[in-house]
């Protein structure tokens, strides 16, 4: 990190040099853990090279690195505060009240108010980070795209797709119909799901100077909201929603292989992860880093992020009946780290030789990446 430290202020400038790698992280394609490197005043950073990823960018690990160490304050009341990083695709919460109203989308007027409504911009809030940053774009477009997948719009082409809530919710409809039975699905318009940190943890050496990232675990959560006395609460259970939550998590390492937007989402978690292990653990303090560059005066790559996205809606008319359903969902993605979903695990630490092999390997001590 600090021939990166380097770099980044731009003490060398030429293509040809050391400084020619540090933007892609030396052609890493995930990032497992660190090496304290006292002796250098440096921190080295580790992890994969895989033929078939794009390269980590420097910029996003930066942004987690200043996230981690509380350098995204805002100012509110006069007071310095610190929101967990995070974004958030939100519907405006004055549709809610009109759209509890729409009972009959059979109604050509209703099914027009109801597209009028739907089309509402949604308002993109980006929390504990700055907003125009390639983080906060991947994690915006994971979340969108997990939207049109849960309303049938998308597809992500592994094996065995699971399916959409409104599709679940449709068959299960055709299926009752057909039987006979007398069957009224519950009306649940108002759905929340957001990607979240699930359990990360982490190994060290008997010095604790190595760290090793062995399990990251990303979430797909869900939330139910319906209106009582004109406001947005939660409650209620819907076993579509549920059974689209628990197959989506069972498959969450198949869509990191299936699509690129999928393992960008997972590699930024581990980045704050890291990050978050690395200030926790006091790590730039303990070799003496020289992060000011890292934590200030680096310029992290302006990447646009709108204001808003169009607002959709989603009708699909199922000649059973004559039953027409739309559901309306809105959602997140949290990549909040604390002690409860980041810890140190108890088994048998990593050898000393992980931290000799990885600095003994380094050709020479401005190197920004080498393999072992």
């Amino acid at each position: 990190m600090a021939t990166i430290d380097g770099c980044a202020i731009g003490h060398r400038q030429s293509p040809t040099d050391l400084c020619a790698d540090f933007h892609p992280m030396g052609g890493l394609t995930r990032l497992d853990g660190f090496v304290a490197d006292p002796a250098n005043n440096d921190i080295v950073l580790w992890g994969l090279k895989e033929a078939d990823a794009a390269p980590l960018m420097l910029d996003d690990f930066i942004v987690a690195i200043r996230a981690a160490h509380g350098e995204y304050t805002v100012i509110e009341n006069g007071q310095n505060v610190i929101y967990q990083p995070g974004i958030s695709i939100d519907a405006d919460n004055s549709i809610w009240p009109i759209l509890s109203k729409i009972n009959n989308l059979q109604d050509p007027r209703q099914k027009l108010q109801y597209q009028r409504v739907c089309a509402t911009p949604m308002h993109l809030r980006v929390d504990g980070m700055p907003r125009h940053t390639r983080v906060s774009d991947i994690l915006l477009a994971a979340d969108f795209r997990m939207k049109l997948v849960n309303e049938g719009l998308a597809t992500i082409p592994i094996r065995d797709f699971f399916k959409g809530i409104n599709m679940r919710g449709i068959e299960r409809d055709i299926v009752q119909a057909k039987t006979g039975a007398a069957y009224k699905r519950p009306r649940y318009d108002f759905d929340r799901y957001w990607f979240r940190a699930g359990s990360f943890t982490f190994q060290t050496t008997p010095r604790g100077e190595t760290v090793f990232l062995d399990t990251a675990q990303v979430i797909l959560s869900q939330q139910t909201q319906n209106m009582a006395n004109g406001k947005m609460v939660n409650g209620g259970i819907n076993p579509d929603q549920q059974a689209y939550v628990c197959d989506w998590n069972s498959r969450m390492e198949d869509t990191f292989k299936a699509e690129q937007i999928w393992r960008q989402m997972y590699n930024v978690f581990r980045h704050f992860a890291i990050a978050r292990i690395i200030a926790d653990r006091h790590a730039l303090q303990t070799v003496d880093f020289p992060s000011d560059s890292l934590l200030r005066r680096h310029e992290v790559k302006f990447v646009y992020v709108p204001d808003s996205l169009p607002g959709q809606s989603f009708l699909t008319p199922v000649k059973v009946g004559d039953v027409s359903w739309v559901a309306g969902i809105c959602g997140g993605v949290s990549i909040d780290f604390d002690g409860s979903n980041v810890r140190q695990e108890d088994s048998t630490p990593i050898s000393d030789e992980v931290p000799r092999s990885v600095l003994s390997t380094r050709p020479h001590a401005q190197s920004v990446g080498w393999d072992i």
